[in-house]
């Protein structure tokens, strides 16, 4: 009997990879890839370029599969429309995505979105996409499984590198009001974890789940567990206003970071945010990784944050 069939989109980046390696063995994997130079070189995995841009190729790269795993966030501008911004390139990739899906007999999708707050009257542009998604994306007839999460951590991620950058390269934090909000991040393996679940436990197939790995702090608590963890003990200052616009500027500049990718991050910041308890939490925290463990797993013998997209990283981590 074949293993059931799992298109990932998004599989060539920080939570796909992890993903592939987590399913390898139980299912036949194929990976979807706008540019398959990105694609890793596991030899058990089926790799199709898919430029989520056009449907007739998209339709072609999901043909045969079960279940469709969508990761997609449209962060950074793209040169095939330079005017809309990420929440209209957002709803424009998901839009293609259900509707390939829905046309290739996907039975299944999963969509991996973000954490909202219980008061979404006022999200910010970057939730409310999130949220969009997820109405597009139950927008066919197959059955759709919603994942969310806060800031997913792990070796190779961005916003574990960000956070580093931070804490490393500023022996003199002034810490604005929201870094006094109350957020709960996810490891990557335990992201993995969940997403093994939706497949394979159908008490979870078809709902919306909150998922985190560790116990909720605020971000000032994430800046010092982190110092704590890398040896550092840096002074800090706090301050009674927010300035998020200058916070996106010198958490750009610091931890080198596109202001594309920060910019709707810490738009964010506003809310405090916090997984809701439910049966698949439950039983993610059986195992979860702990805050400092997702640290220590992210950094080299040096304390910096590891960079898989270096040369040689990718080749070491295939060691593991």
């Amino acid at each position: 009997m074949s293993s059931p069939v799992v298109a990932i989109a998004g599989a060539s980046g920080f939570v796909g990879s992890w993903l592939l390696r987590g399913l390898d063995g139980s299912f036949d994997l194929i990976g979807l890839s706008r540019s398959l130079r990105a694609a890793r070189s596991e030899s058990r995995i089926t790799w199709r370029q898919a430029d989520l841009f056009s449907l007739p190729k998209l339709i072609a790269a999901m043909e045969g599969a079960d279940t469709a795993i969508y990761l997609v966030h449209s962060m950074l501008p793209s040169s095939r429309m330079v005017q809309g911004n990420f929440a209209d390139l957002d709803l424009l990739l998901a839009d293609n995505f259900v509707r390939a899906a829905d046309q290739a007999g996907v039975k299944h999708i999963i969509y991996l979105g973000g954490l909202i707050p219980e008061d979404d009257a006022t999200l910010s542009d970057h939730l409310s996409s999130r949220k969009e998604v997820e109405e597009v994306l139950r927008s066919r007839s197959m059955e759709v499984t919603v994942l969310r999460s806060g800031l997913v951590y792990g070796r190779g991620g961005s916003s574990i590198r960000i956070l580093l950058q931070l804490v490393r390269r500023l022996p003199v934090m002034v810490l604005p009001r929201w870094t006094r909000k109350l957020t709960q991040s996810t490891d990557v393996r335990d992201v993995v974890r969940a997403i093994q679940l939706c497949l394979t436990d159908s008490r979870f197939q078809g709902g919306t789940w909150d998922i985190a790995s560790h116990e909720p702090m605020t971000y000032r608590d994430m800046i010092m567990q982190s110092a704590k963890v890398l040896g550092i003990r840096p002074h800090t200052v706090d301050f009674p206003a927010n300035f998020i616009g200058l916070s996106k500027l010198w958490v750009s500049v610091i931890s080198q970071t596109s202001p594309s990718l920060v910019n709707p991050l810490l738009a964010s910041l506003r809310h405090s945010m916090k997984a809701r308890d439910n049966a698949l939490l439950l039983e993610l925290k059986k195992e979860a990784v702990p805050f400092e463990q997702s640290v220590k797993d992210s950094v080299d013998e040096n304390g910096r944050p590891v960079d898989l997209s270096a040369p040689g990283q990718r080749r070491r981590r295939r060691r593991r």
